[in-house]
């Protein structure tokens, strides 16, 4: 199925709003993730190993206790960057990316596959009516997906 998302995705970073490259370079601004309450779509910036942060919009769920949650492919770049460095900056944003608020700190955590189905179901529960027809064709189509839980920095555990 790669074959197939391959392309899709070098479209999307392609069409990403230039407005979110400009906040990922400057320093988080919110203490939480207040800010993403209501939101479908996150601003996730994820650092390269040179230090370079990297924005990817994905659609999110923020859970009731504060964790927010995507899923993506697991062999994806930002998948390998947050496997190599959990820091994230997130905040959230339009489809295309465009910033709607300030990045806050975090730590992004890949979920073994025990440990997803609040991440599945919180998801689910705030696909809208336009994004239910894509999300069900990827999970039809058998696209392989890995979910990630974000903390905030503040809730983080020191040393985690």
């Amino acid at each position: 199925m790669r074959w197939f998302m391959d392309p899709f995705y070098s479209l999307t970073e392609r069409g990403r709003h230039p407005a979110a490259t400009e906040i990922a370079a400057q320093p988080p601004g919110a203490a939480d993730f207040a800010g993403l309450q209501g939101a479908r779509q996150a601003l996730i910036v994820s650092f390269r190993r040179n230090g370079d942060p990297m924005p990817t919009p994905v659609n999110c769920a923020l859970a009731e206790d504060g964790r927010l949650y995507f899923r993506s492919e697991p062999h994806t770049a930002k998948m390998r960057r947050i496997d190599a460095n959990p820091r994230v900056l997130v905040g959230p944003c339009s489809i295309r990316g465009k910033p709607r608020g300030p990045l806050a700190e975090g730590r992004a955590r890949i979920l073994p596959a025990g440990e997803s189905q609040p991440a599945r179901e919180a998801i689910r529960r705030n696909w809208s009516l336009a994004m239910r027809p894509g999300e069900v064709a990827m999970d039809s189509l058998g696209v392989s997906l890995a979910y990630v839980e974000i903390v905030g920095a503040a809730r983080a555990e020191p040393g985690s």
